[in-house]
């Protein structure tokens, strides 16, 4: 039922004699998923809300109302409402929340930028994409030198970009089907010199509070460059949420590179199993190289990782220093050798008719056209509960 479906009750009213309808809302359902690398899992309705849950237990995200995306870093959170306002929340040490300080708060906070279509996030770094096809970025790693900066401006000289993906870089799809990553290998354009903003944006002179003038000779700070992934043209559409990146090309291609290593290849064997005209992936999710949870058009899901088996040694919890174990393809435990490397993938038990998909270093979880939330892996039910096989998240039903 959609976010405009009415269910009409009647009811008698003895007063008058007759029957009025009395009309109530559905129950708002699930529409996307977001998860953070550790403990920030977040859940959007299809009445705008934020819903995030930990321990058993789902609480609803007071302040935030129409979003119509959310996505979770490492420490902060950005959501996108229906008006093109971005609201951030969580840590704010390095003014990730584009608040103009790095003072601690638990507000939510909306930094000054309007018209925008798309947000990403990073370690501690935060995108925007704007109307005009310019990105804003603040936060952390902003600068050349890995400096800080406390309010929003764009990137000096990216225009025509479509689309963002973000995680340890970003990258931006452009309007050519070219990709470009930031911050790049090198510098860029000057943001201070001898000590005083001369970057404007818009014609107006950019100030940030942050102080510069510890800095030895308190000389030139740029902005980093802009580097292009050169080996990939005809771009149509962009993935990341961490360390690994993937773009799928006209031609049914899809190529896989990293932030650390910026010459893409080739998604194995994605060339042979993708139709160029009816392309089988939908949206691909990997925070590492660890987990990547693939979703098909089909609603079918698959995964492939370095290894199934996680083992450590947890600093808390009941397994305090005892080993613990999680398994993250979500296909229970097999005793027979896997093959554990992107060119496998395995299908994903007991899921059907799912509609988007997430992961983080410890598992996946996977939103069916119902609105339930399926988890595997470590702690995706409760407090250090390993779930082998996909089960639903109980608190969202």
């Amino acid at each position: 039922m959609s976010r405009k479906a009415i269910l009409i009750i009647m009811s008698c009213v003895i007063a008058f004699g007759v029957c009025s309808p009395v009309y109530a809302q559905p129950k708002a359902k699930i529409i996307a998923l977001s998860i953070s690398y550790y403990g920030f899992n977040y859940a959007l309705k299809d009445d705008g809300t934020v819903w995030t849950w930990d321990k058993g237990k789902a609480t609803q995200i007071k302040g935030l109302k129409n979003i119509v995306k959310v996505v979770a870093g490492w420490s902060h959170t950005i959501a996108l409402d229906m008006n093109g306002d971005v609201w951030t929340f969580g840590m704010n040490d390095v003014s990730q929340l584009g608040n103009r300080n790095v003072t601690p708060t638990s507000d939510i906070q909306k930094p000054d930028l309007k018209d925008i279509v798309d947000v990403g996030i990073g370690f501690k770094t935060s995108y925007a994409l704007g109307k005009d096809g310019r990105v804003w970025v603040w936060g952390a790693n902003v600068l050349a030198n890995n400096l800080p900066l406390e309010v929003p401006v764009t990137i000096p000289g990216v225009t025509n970009v479509k689309a963002v993906a973000g995680g340890d870089k970003i990258i931006m799809l452009k309007k050519d089907g070219t990709i470009s990553m930031y911050p790049g290998n090198s510098t860029g354009a000057s943001f201070i010199q001898d000590g005083k903003p001369v970057y404007k944006q818009d014609g107006v002179l950019v100030e940030s509070n942050f102080d510069y003038s510890y800095f030895l000779f308190n000389t030139f700070i740029d902005f980093a460059s802009v580097d292009q992934v050169k080996k990939l043209q005809k771009i149509t559409k962009i993935w990341s949420d961490g360390s690994t990146y993937y773009a799928y090309r006209s031609n049914g291609q899809i190529w896989r590179f990293t932030s650390y290593h910026q010459e893409p290849r080739v998604a194995e064997d994605e060339t042979q199993m993708i139709d160029t005209y009816n392309p089988k992936i939908k949206e691909i999710s990997s925070k590492t190289d660890d987990l990547t949870v693939y979703l098909y058009y089909d609603g079918t899901v698959k995964t492939s990782a370095l290894s199934n088996e996680h083992t450590y040694f947890p600093s808390d919890g009941p397994y305090k220093g005892k080993e613990y174990r999680t398994y993250v393809l979500g296909i229970g435990r097999v005793n027979t050798p896997l093959d554990l490397n992107h060119k496998k993938r395995y299908v994903v038990k007991g899921l059907k008719n799912i509609v988007d998909v997430a992961s983080n270093l410890d598992g996946g979880y996977a939103l069916d056209s119902s609105g339930n939330v399926w988890g595997w892996g470590d702690r995706v039910i409760a407090n250090w509960k390993s779930q082998d096989v996909p089960a639903i998240l109980p608190f969202f039903k």
